[in-house]
């Protein structure tokens, strides 16, 4: 039997996201040549995406380790690809409108969603492939009592919430 809803247990969600309130995404990103990043990847890159066009290269440091993205379009799809830091592909995202998302999976995100918040915009939905399966990272400015943040969401295939961190954006200043 596959399952269509996520089960609302109030006390349940509200435990995840009283844990989860302090759970933040420092990521810093920095863009590097294609010479620099690591040729097992750019193999892979080749043989799954033949129509890749306008590739940028990064390597990503945060709490967990260095990884390397690759971001590029392919038959007019926004993709991004991460793999290790010895050059194993990790995931596979693709960005896609709301509108791509069955509606049982669109109900339980907003279901998720508005639990949480007093009021959310959906920023980006990314289609995600990676060896746990299929899943949704979703950028979302929410509000809640009055305060604004930016969260990125992972939900399983059907929608259901798995995580959530807020984004912290660093900034750099010249400021002496």
């Amino acid at each position: 039997m596959i399952r269509t809803t996520c089960r609302f247990e109030f006390i349940g969600i509200l435990l995840i996201f009283t844990i989860s309130l302090h759970a933040q995404k420092v990521e810093i990103e920095k863009r590097i040549d294609s010479a620099s990043f690591p040729d097992k990847s750019h193999e892979f890159l080749k043989a799954g995406f033949p129509g890749m066009s306008g590739a940028k290269y990064y390597i990503e440091t945060n709490k967990q380790g260095m990884t390397f993205e690759a971001k590029f379009e392919s038959d007019g799809a926004d993709y991004s690809v991460e793999f290790s830091s010895n050059g194993e592909w990790l995931d596979t995202e693709m960005t896609i409108p709301h509108t791509d998302l069955e509606n049982s999976i669109f109900e339980n995100i907003n279901k998720s969603l508005k639990h949480r918040f007093d009021r959310f915009t959906l920023k980006k939905i990314q289609h995600q492939l990676s060896p746990a399966g299929i899943r949704y990272e979703i950028t979302v400015k929410g509000r809640m009592k009055g305060k604004g943040e930016l969260y990125e969401f992972l939900f399983d295939s059907m929608g259901c919430y798995l995580d959530d961190q807020i984004i912290e954006i660093e900034t750099y200043t010249n400021e002496f």
